[in-house]
């Protein structure tokens, strides 16, 4: 007997994994199909088409940020919410794309949420972020500061703390054009005789 969410769950789970791994570019409805061990027809049954898989896992990625991320201010988990729901009605995802919590842990049955289901969350949020170059959603700068820093601090565990990123980001935009290494090409010939 067939379980819809069980198997929606899989598809989501599996896209994911090719998320991170390969990007939004490298997912593919076949080898989503094929390593889930789903029907391919099923993901055109719960999604529609490849770019409702991906929002299908933008929007479980976002709620598990919004639900378990203390880093982000409110603010942020705000414009996260409001942003890719916007992105998701706009394609014409008119259905829920909710799932249940331990969907978004990355283990069936288990509701606990790890660092790693989290740096996962980060890492797929931010990748889409950067893949957008415009957003119907304002957002304050200080709010912006607080996305980046969140995102990496989450996406980056090996920076241990917020701190360690902005004083990453600070360096990096406090650089002026001069003190940017330059480097020049010359031709070198070498004659044989």
């Amino acid at each position: 007997m067939r379980n819809p969410e069980q198997t929606r769950f899989k598809l989501v789970a599996t896209a994911t994994q090719l998320l991170l791994t390969k990007g939004s570019e490298g997912l593919r409805v076949d080898e989503v199909a094929a390593t889930a061990c789903v029907n391919k027809r099923m993901i055109y049954h719960y999604f529609e088409n490849k770019e409702g898989l991906h929002q299908a896992v933008l929007q479980s990625q976002v709620e598990l940020l919004v639900d378990h991320a203390d880093v982000l201010s409110s603010g942020v988990k705000a414009f996260l919410t409001e942003h890719f729901t916007l992105r998701a009605n706009k394609l014409g995802e008119g259905k829920a794309l909710k799932l249940e919590s331990n969907a978004n842990s990355g283990v069936a049955g288990s509701t606990t949420i790890t660092q790693q289901s989290l740096q996962t969350a980060g890492l797929i949020v931010l990748r889409a972020l950067l893949d957008k170059r415009q957003f119907a959603v304002r957002l304050s700068s200080a709010d912006w500061a607080s996305l980046v820093q969140g995102l990496m601090a989450l996406a980056l565990p090996q920076l241990s703390e917020v701190d360690e990123v902005a004083a990453i980001i600070d360096n990096i935009s406090e650089r002026t054009l001069t003190q940017k290494p330059r480097y020049t090409l010359q031709a070198q010939h070498r004659f044989s005789e």
